[in-house]
């Protein structure tokens, strides 16, 4: 670079992408404010007429040829290229990273940004935290399978402790025990069933998603960020939860977004549906 010729000094030139514009070069780039309006004096090089229009004569008044390092653009040529922040254009907005980059990961088909697997965790865990309490109402209506549970650990404790092989069976029917925990089980499972499917048909998402600001939507169409279909809605829903009863399966269908292109599970793929989050 021409050491003997120095950068431009600071202040407001014509906005190199639109000339209605002034932007401000602080002496060595271009910086992100802009205003409206002829400034109150001339950048070398640029003559104002009475009306207000730029004209770049063929001959600048002062001819200024400073070699500009790679990422800095020559603040008099009117390019339509913001220096140090690439090619501008002015019906996007500036998506700069130093200035608040806009979200670059996977959207859907028409340009919803797809939730990210640790927000849907949140929500899941929301939402179970949401259906325990609930459990704690119709518990006490179904049989108790924490009793049998007890006096199983208790028999085994004192068959361990008296050295004997012959350890009591958790299945024994002496116990209850499989039968209150599977009435447990099931009644669960379908109110699990029936909220999901509730809130998603009415709302399009879980009181959880809710408050992580996520919404199921049908593969590809983000905008539809209202609710679902009810029988989209049930199918997703009953397939989350056979799956959950397949230990492996179960397992994989959670981290089945991690590397998913689409960032969906296997019952988003069997139901046809996307989570989006809209925040």
């Amino acid at each position: 670079m021409n050491e003997a010729t120095p950068l431009p000094p600071a202040g407001w030139y014509p906005d190199p992408a639109d000339e209605t514009r002034q932007r401000y070069w602080n002496g060595t780039q271009w910086t992100m404010e802009t205003r409206i309006g002829t400034p109150d004096f001339a950048a070398p090089g640029v003559a104002y007429t009475k009306s207000g229009a730029t004209e770049y004569p063929t001959q600048p008044e002062v001819p200024y040829q400073a070699e500009y390092p790679p990422h800095v653009e020559n603040p008099y040529q009117p390019t339509g290229i913001v220096p140090g922040y690439g090619a501008y254009n002015p019906n996007s907005g500036y998506e700069h990273p130093l200035y608040g980059s806009a979200y670059r990961g996977p959207r859907t088909a028409d340009g919803v940004p797809l939730a990210g697997w640790w927000w849907r965790v949140l929500a899941l865990l929301l939402d179970n935290i949401i259906l325990n309490v609930v459990a704690m109402i119709y518990a006490p209506l179904l049989p108790d399978y924490t009793t049998g549970l007890t006096r199983w650990f208790e028999d085994y404790l004192r068959a361990v402790g008296q050295g004997s092989l012959n350890l009591p069976d958790i299945f024994d029917s002496q116990y209850y025990f499989i039968e209150p925990l599977l009435a447990y089980g099931a009644v669960s499972t379908i109110v699990a069933i029936i909220y999901a499917t509730c809130m998603l048909a009415f709302k399009g998402a879980t009181l959880g998603m809710l408050a992580c600001q996520m919404r199921v939507v049908p593969t590809g169409h983000g905008q539809n960020a209202t609710a679902l279909p009810m029988g989209k809605a049930a199918l997703r829903c009953v397939m989350y939860q056979v799956l959950s009863f397949i230990p492996l399966l179960g397992f994989i269908n959670t981290l089945f977004p991690l590397w998913d292109k689409g960032r969906q599970t296997l019952h988003d793929k069997i139901a046809g549906t996307q989570v989006v989050r809209l925040a």
